[in-house]
């Protein structure tokens, strides 16, 4: 899926973007049995241990629900590498970067119907915008309206001002925000500048998002945060989910050792930036 530069030109403008029906059908099944199965493990080891590493877990009516797994290579799910390599995925990174996309992280974001989790309005992260850089939600399953879909406040990337000053304004309603409807196999692209929100969900049983966050390397090569070996270990990551594309699950795992190093050096990445302030009455 090759976008166009009108796309490019209404990202720039409005902050995100979203691919239609971007995941294949069987990938997208993959996926969710991967996840099911991994659920399954995780929760398994929760029983024992209420710190599982890299994995956030909530407890709810005595009942123990995955709310988010970081790191999310280090488990053995291979089809999720094999989303990162997703031609539709990596042909829209690639232009949108102007150059080489390298994945900064990945992550899978899990909403359960009743669990409160009520995402605040914040940008991913606040930046000289030198390039682009974005946050790419692919999503397992709908996002439906007024179920706790992505709410963003379009062209807020663009501003120089502050969270609180921006939030305060659409309270004012002197700005508008959007509510961003996907469906399962959509890809949701938005501007890590953006300022944007999610509230709980209270009809759907669950919602599961996986995200990457990606820049170019120009980008990161002049960022101190990241070492050449750590900017290696990344362009060789997504080299190798490119190649597993056409490969079938079993040969994805029969290589995973090529993952076993990709978080022994860890970063420290930019704060996102949220309003810590009492909001206007």
């Amino acid at each position: 899926m090759t976008i166009s530069s009108k796309q490019v030109a209404t990202f720039d403008e409005r902050g995100y973007l979203v691919l239609k029906n971007a995941i294949p059908t069987s990938l997208l099944q993959g996926l969710r049995q991967s996840y099911d199965t991994l659920q399954r493990q995780l929760l398994e080891n929760a029983r024992f241990d209420d710190l599982v590493s890299n994995v956030a877990i909530l407890h709810q009516d005595d009942q123990n629900f995955i709310a988010r797994i970081n790191n999310l290579f280090s488990f053995d799910a291979p089809f999720f590498v094999q989303l990162l390599g997703l031609p539709a995925l990596q042909q829209a990174v690639q232009t949108l970067v102007e150059g080489e996309a390298i994945p900064i992280y990945e992550s899978l974001l899990i909403k359960h119907k009743g669990d409160s989790q009520n995402i605040d309005w914040h940008r991913d992260m606040n930046h000289q915008r030198d390039s682009r850089i974005f946050t790419v939600g692919l999503y397992l399953d709908d996002s439906k309206h007024q179920q706790g879909a992505l709410q963003v406040i379009p062209h807020s990337h663009l501003s120089p001002d502050s969270v609180c000053e921006i939030t305060h304004r659409w309270q004012q309603g002197d700005l508008t925000s959007a509510e961003v409807i996907a469906e399962a196999g959509d890809i949701v692209i938005h501007d890590v500048m953006l300022i944007h929100s999610s509230p709980p969900i209270t009809e759907e049983a669950r919602r599961r998002t996986v995200y990457f966050e990606f820049r170019s390397l120009e980008h990161i090569q002049a960022n101190p945060l990241f070492s050449t070996y750590w900017i290696q270990q990344r362009q060789a990551l997504n080299r190798y989910a490119c190649q597993l594309w056409n490969q079938s699950p079993a040969s994805i795992m029969d290589n995973e050792s090529k993952l076993q190093d990709l978080y022994k050096q860890q970063v420290r990445y930019e704060s996102a930036e949220y309003c810590f302030e009492p909001p206007l009455d």
